[in-house]
């Protein structure tokens, strides 16, 4: 910011007004230090998404793997096991409330 501003506007508040380039330097050096730690936090925010995302991943692995090594295969079925006829819900109240 210091470098758009004109020699007009630093000579401008007279030898009384020195404090102003010493203020907007100050504030470079805090931008540029804020900028600093909002990037690394950025990065410990990617960190964290794709940890998370990793976690679920197997999470759901592990799961899918359980249900699958649990699931009865053809011979342990009765013979009499027939599949539920299903039903569209058409979102009426009275059909939710005989499902519940």
């Amino acid at each position: 910011m210091l470098h758009h501003l004109t020699n007009e506007y630093w000579e401008s508040p007279g030898p009384n007004g020195l404090f102003l380039p010493k203020l907007f330097h100050n504030q470079s050096q805090q931008l540029a230090q804020l900028q600093t730690v909002n990037n690394a936090l950025e990065d410990c925010a990617i960190e964290a998404q794709t940890n998370v995302s990793d976690a679920v991943a197997k999470a759901t692995s592990t799961v899918a793997q359980a249900i699958l090594m649990n699931m009865p295969t053809g011979s342990h079925l009765s013979r009499g096991a027939r599949a539920a006829v299903l039903e569209i819900f058409d979102g009426s109240r009275d059909k939710a409330e005989q499902f519940v």
